[in-house]
């Protein structure tokens, strides 16, 4: 009696030590593959291709077979986008973000399966999320993210209660385009200013951000854009606003806009600039950081 005892007694505690063995594996496991994660959002592996094809489109691919053609190698899909922590080694899932406004793609969150292995929003993938409500329907291990402008996500230490029992998914990352595109800008600057900016031999940036009044807002029937010329100094600027509302300008308006440089011609006091956004004239891209 007293061996079955001692049998049975040693057979509880084998199978702890075994379960507390497989635990301490998942465990290194997890951190090994979240850590690489890690790496690959740090270095911009996981959004390079997404925001290249926004800087070329000005909106963000619906899915991400838009991005991966011919030239991607199986190896290179598989390191670029293959979720580490899926059991099924599946791609990391990428889901747009639209703006309410214009139903443009204008930002997106990438998605991994978690600490459970399984991704739980599949549901997701068919529906359009917004930018001022996407968080709501998503469920998350990391749900503490600053909900403004995410550019990287918490990290999320092991559990053993959602490794077993998880129904959740892990944010990587999420990505506002535009609010990054207007940030390129570095600030609202008056009209005149640009003027010396564009004297230098060497501009470092295509994004400006320039403001001033308004003395004519035309519409170019044949290039299918805005001239808007400013008093200050008499120069011409021709906008291709990215929405229609934003080139809703008068005369007598102040405005403030920031678009991509295309063309410039310091003589003629002419500035071509496209994918226009009218912003307040207060603006300030550091704005959203501070208030952390």
């Amino acid at each position: 009696m007293m061996k079955k005892k001692f049998v049975l007694l040693m057979s509880i505690l084998f199978v702890i030590v075994l379960f507390f063995l497989l635990i301490l594996r998942q465990k290194k496991q997890y951190e090994e593959m979240f850590n690489r994660i890690n790496q690959r959002k740090v270095g911009g592996y996981y959004d390079i291709y997404y925001m290249q094809f926004f800087d070329d489109n000005f909106e963000c691919p619906q899915n991400t077979n838009e991005i991966i053609d011919s030239s991607f190698s199986k190896e290179d899909i598989k390191f670029l986008f293959e979720d580490p922590l899926s059991r099924k080694k599946e791609l990391i899932k990428y889901i747009p973000i639209h703006n309410r406004n214009n139903l443009n793609r204008e930002g997106f969150v990438l998605l991994s399966s978690g600490i459970d292995g399984k991704f739980n929003h599949r549901n997701l993938l068919k529906d359009t999320l917004y930018i001022d409500n996407f968080y709501e329907k998503l469920n998350l291990y990391n749900n503490n993210f600053n909900r403004k402008n995410i550019i990287e996500s918490d990290t999320v230490p092991f559990n053993c209660w959602q490794l077993l029992f998880g129904s959740k998914d892990y944010l990587i990352q999420y990505y506002n385009c535009v609010e990054n595109f207007k940030h390129k800008a570095r600030g609202i600057h008056p009209i005149e200013k640009l003027e010396r900016i564009f004297g230098e031999k060497r501009i470092r940036r295509n994004v400006f951000g320039f403001k001033g009044i308004c003395s004519k807002n035309l519409y170019d029937e044949l290039e299918k854009e805005q001239i808007i010329n400013f008093n200050l100094k008499n120069f011409t600027v021709r906008c291709n606003f990215y929405n229609k509302e934003d080139a809703e300008i008068f005369a007598g308006d102040s405005v403030a806009i920031i678009g991509r440089l295309k063309f410039h011609d310091l003589d003629k006091k002419i500035l071509y600039f496209d994918r226009c956004i009218k912003v307040d004239l207060d603006y300030n891209p550091w704005k959203q950081y501070l208030e952390k």
